[in-house]
């Protein structure tokens, strides 16, 4: 609407500058002082004008920032829920292999295949071969594979 009025302002500033270019005396005085009116009008629209460009960039730019914002919300949130998932993941795998007491079990495991406690603290390279096949078995003892469900 503005740059209707701008644009309509302009065509009567053109139309006021060739009256007042034919016209001389009086006549000529009256089609200056319209002219200038004219210029006067042209330069307020167009001063409305960008100020109302300058108003709707300002509000633009605040909407698209909002749009942003509120994209960012929704990446954040989907991070947010496939995070969750892996948390669930990792926390079921965890439970699964019983990682708290998964030491605890493998020490009651080695000293019932003989170790004695000096033995379980040791370096693995420290043991002689007999004992090493031990540890191997331990390993398999402490997995518990369920060799029934295989075999059947």
């Amino acid at each position: 609407m503005r740059t209707v009025i701008h644009s309509r302002s302009i065509e009567a500033l053109e139309i006021a500058k060739k009256i007042s270019s034919k016209r001389s005396g009086t006549r000529g005085a009256d089609a200056r002082k319209a002219l200038l009116l004219a210029e006067e009008k042209v330069e307020s629209a167009a001063a409305r004008c960008f100020l109302f460009s300058r108003k709707s960039s300002n509000i633009l730019r605040v909407f698209s920032g909002r749009l942003q914002a509120a994209k960012d919300i929704q990446e954040d949130s989907n991070e947010i829920q496939q995070l969750q998932s892996m948390l669930e993941e990792v926390q079921q795998t965890l439970e699964s292999l019983a990682v708290g007491s998964t030491e605890a079990t493998a020490r009651r495991i080695l000293l019932g295949l003989g170790f004695s406690p000096d033995q379980l603290d040791a370096p693995f390279a420290s043991l002689s071969g007999g004992w090493r096949s031990r540890c191997a078995l331990a390993i398999g003892l402490v997995q518990c594979p369920d060799i029934v469900g295989k075999l059947s």
